[in-house]
């Protein structure tokens, strides 16, 4: 899966979260600031999984998770 594909994927899958986070306002961008922070969250988890695997693996990582900071 392409980086992109991938980082678009991530911050999708916690869209419906992003909204129980945002306040009365219910703001898409919020929603995808709040879904972003999850996405990052979650590739940092990775990240220190993948610390002692592949270089590929971890630079893979660390482009999805620049990837979804770009976004």
């Amino acid at each position: 899966m392409s980086i992109e594909d991938k980082a678009r994927g991530l911050v999708d899958s916690f869209m419906p979260f992003g909204s129980s986070f945002s306040d009365e306002v219910h703001n898409e961008e919020m929603c995808r600031e709040s879904a972003q922070t999850c996405a990052i969250i979650a590739v940092n988890e990775i990240l220190k999984i993948t610390f002692y695997s592949s270089t590929e693996d971890n630079d893979y990582w660390k482009a999805v998770k620049q990837e979804i900071i770009k976004m």
